[in-house]
């Protein structure tokens, strides 16, 4: 249905094309969210990656897979977003709007959200390629085909990456995090 949709959308059909990116919105805004770690600028992020999706719909290879495409998109402007200044641009917006910056409270959230949190907080201190690979093997569920395109990186180094990556952060939990070596699933 999604290569149908690629091919409509090729030709100028919008409902094609919103159909399209209705059915990956919520990925797109999970991985965006995942590297900026706010839900606005996260929204932002995937607004601007539909747009540029729109522009390059027609260079598209209809023989490549459209979700690790279209993730790739949302990745590199996610991480532009955090390069550049947009951890500054937030909280300007947030001044200029006179709201406080929000403090989660670890206490009244559940057991299952601060281990995510902890979680997600280790993997963010690993190097960038592995953060990715982690990001896109198991926060994501992409499988090594997915991951591999939307990585830019060939499967053998998406497979090889992903086993360093967890060997790091297993050796980053068990020194800084032990409460969760008990509960990740290495495997």
């Amino acid at each position: 249905m999604t290569s149908e949709l690629v091919s409509r959308a090729k030709q100028g059909d919008k409902g094609a094309f919103n159909t399209l990116i209705e059915s990956h919105r919520e990925v797109l805004f999970r991985y965006a969210y995942l590297i900026v770690r706010d839900a606005t600028v996260a929204e932002d992020v995937v607004q601007e990656a539909i747009l540029r999706i729109y522009r390059a719909i027609n260079r598209f290879d209809e023989g490549r897979e459209f979700r690790p495409w279209a993730l790739s998109i949302t990745r590199n402007l996610a991480r532009n977003n955090n390069r550049a200044w947009g951890r500054y641009k937030h909280m300007i917006v947030r001044f200029l709007n006179g709201r406080e910056t929000q403090k989660v409270d670890i206490e009244t959230l559940t057991h299952r959200q601060h281990q995510a949190s902890l979680l997600h907080e280790a993997v963010s201190q690993l190097p960038s390629d592995f953060q990715d690979v982690i990001y896109a093997r198991y926060f994501m569920n992409l499988s090594v085909e997915e991951s591999s395109s939307a990585l830019g990186i060939a499967e053998g180094t998406v497979k090889s990456r992903s086993h360093r990556a967890l060997k790091h952060l297993r050796a980053l939990l068990e020194r800084e995090y032990p409460q969760l070596v008990e509960e990740f699933d290495y495997e």
